[in-house]
């Protein structure tokens, strides 16, 4: 989900913005209508070139996906869509402030955490039902709201994170997050474990619940992190994902066996002939569930962005954009394309039963203490 940075740009509609340019020089048409009085010039001056929608998100199959509802956009309206390729939301979090106010994006897809925090800026458009009439349709836990009620963001679709493992390189299967402990599975040096910012802390409140805790009956997570450091004296863990390019790059050249990430994306993979394995559900611990969400930054073409978020999540749209994400797509009125990614994603009644999202709260205060403790406490034992 999280590629090379915000310098990447792909421009859709390409045709019809080259027309545009080319109509953006100033054209004169002189009509002369020769009568007795004289001649009457009239002149037509061209409209004025469209500028671009910006939208910031990840590479990958929502990269793909974004690309290609852009191009419907700019079929339908005229209006150019440009991509910038983000490698985390936290990571453009940080570069927005300080671009701020030289921001050129204009919608942002980002973590329910983000757009809080954006909001509390004063960097982000308040999402009203009235200018955005699709928001209706759209339950409310996925209508990520400030403390005051304000929406700041609407999720796109449910997101399950996962292990996801290689079935040719580990000996037995995986279904419990004990057998990451196990030397008797392939595993030493073999397993990918995510940073404490991505995503949402999962894994280390997985193992803390193995010991009856959470983040909110432990908001430092001390049972997680002794559990963690049990895991690297193994010698089991061999790096660490900032992001899914990471575990999809390390998991396809075998680099890795295990890595935890969101699953959404081995669903193009395992199609593809990767024999990779999503373990959806755990015996011994809850399955991490989130949102990805999209929302308006508070630039330039705040008009037009709430127009393309009207089209975006219409039902046909996040229909679409669902599929080729392999995601369950949030608006109620869309619908699964291909069964099969239930496979990959838990099915509503699993969501239902299973799901756990991490407190946003408590890992929003958290995030950069854990990090910090992270950093000092466990990456010194990674690869020993």
């Amino acid at each position: 989900m999280e590629l090379e940075g915000l310098s990447r740009m792909y421009t859709l509609g390409r045709k019809s913005g080259i027309a545009r340019n080319i109509l953006a020089i100033i054209v004169i048409v002189v009509a002369v209508v020769v009568a007795a009085s004289g001649a009457t010039y009239y002149f037509f001056l061209a409209p004025k070139a469209v500028e671009p929608l910006v939208i910031i998100t990840w590479g990958g199959p929502w990269g793909n996906a974004t690309k290609a509802m852009g191009e419907l956009y700019t079929q339908k309206t005229g209006v150019p869509v440009v991509l910038e390729l983000q490698e985390t939301s936290s990571v453009s979090l940080a570069k927005i402030r300080a671009q701020w106010p030289n921001v050129k994006a204009d919608l942002f897809m980002g973590s329910t955490m983000v757009w809080q925090e954006l909001l509390k800026d004063g960097k982000a458009v308040e999402l009203k039902e009235d200018e955005i009439p699709v928001l209706k349709d759209f339950p409310n836990q996925v209508k990520n709201r400030a403390p005051d009620g304000r929406i700041a963001s609407i999720g796109m679709y449910f997101l399950t994170n996962g292990w996801i493992y290689r079935t040719d390189l580990v000996s037995e299967p995986i279904d419990e997050i004990k057998d990451l402990f196990r030397t008797d599975l392939n595993l030493k040096g073999k397993i990918g474990w995510p940073d404490p910012l991505f995503p949402h802390g999962g894994p280390f409140i997985q193992l803390a619940w193995l010991n009856g805790s959470d983040e909110v009956k432990d908001p430092d997570l001390n049972l997680g992190f002794e559990n963690l450091k049990k895991l690297a004296k193994t010698g089991n863990i061999g790096g660490v994902v900032h992001d899914s390019a990471t575990a999809m790059r390390m998991l396809s050249s075998g680099d890795w066996s295990v890595a935890f990430d969101c699953c959404s994306p081995y669903y193009a993979l395992a199609k593809g002939g990767l024999p990779v394995k999503v373990v959806k559900v755990l015996k011994d611990a809850p399955t991490m569930c989130s949102i990805d969400t999209i929302g308006i930054l508070d630039t330039g073409q705040k008009e037009e962005a709430k127009k393309f978020m009207d089209f975006f999540l219409s039902p046909e749209i996040n229909t679409k954009f669902s599929a080729i994400c392999g995601n369950n797509p949030a608006n109620p009125k869309a619908t699964v394309q291909d069964p099969s990614i239930f496979d990959w994603e838990l099915n509503p009644q699993e969501f239902k039963d299973k799901a756990y999202i991490p407190n946003i709260n408590v890992w929003a205060q958290g995030e950069a203490k854990w990090n910090e403790r992270f950093e000092k406490e466990i990456v010194p034992l990674i690869g020993g």
